[in-house]
């Protein structure tokens, strides 16, 4: 039985301390409105230094564009929402197989178009799940679905939501 586990275990397998990652991708968001919701398309960067075997520092944006929907009978049809959102977090991994579950938690500011919320720019909260596969230490490919909650106008848009593919390179650990 000890063999196969060791079998299974992979030996390249190493903690996420001193180690810098960088990388992003596309993505499809979700926002409310009084319309309904609106998708868009966008794109998300980050960067991440290791702490510990398990923890890392996360500095990161996620742009998003957003076709609205055609109003009926108005004589002005409403603008696209454009949304940029620059953040800062904590990065938890459990990076014991080729399968990386993780989690993050943002705090983000945003900055919308004129007419995306009664102030455009305000601060919000964001968490993040995913699953990388990470057969190769240096390169890793997953999913990722993200909640931000923009905290300064909570009434108008209570949650944007986001699903994305990532990619990321990671430099071997100093």
């Amino acid at each position: 039985m000890l063999g196969g586990l060791v079998c299974i275990a992979p030996v390249d397998a190493a903690a996420l301390e001193d180690e810098w990652s960088l990388g992003g991708g596309p993505l499809v968001a979700s926002i409310p409105t009084e319309e309904g919701g609106v998708v868009g398309f966008g794109a998300n960067a980050f960067v991440r230094f290791g702490l510990s075997e398990s923890l890392a520092l996360s500095l990161g944006c996620q742009y998003s564009y957003h076709l609205p929907p055609t109003v009926q009978d108005a004589t002005e049809q409403p603008d696209a929402l454009q949304v940029f959102f620059p953040k800062v977090g904590v990065f938890y991994a459990i990076d014991v197989i080729d399968l990386v579950p993780y989690f993050e938690i943002d705090a983000t500011a945003y900055l919308g178009a004129e007419k995306f919320a009664a102030d455009p720019v305000g601060f919000g909260l964001a968490v993040a799940g995913g699953l990388e596969y990470r057969r190769w230490r240096e390169l890793s490919f997953g999913l990722e679905i993200g909640y931000h909650a923009l905290l300064s106008d909570i009434a108008t848009y209570p949650i944007y939501t986001s699903l994305g593919i990532v990619a990321a390179w990671h430099s071997d650990p100093f």
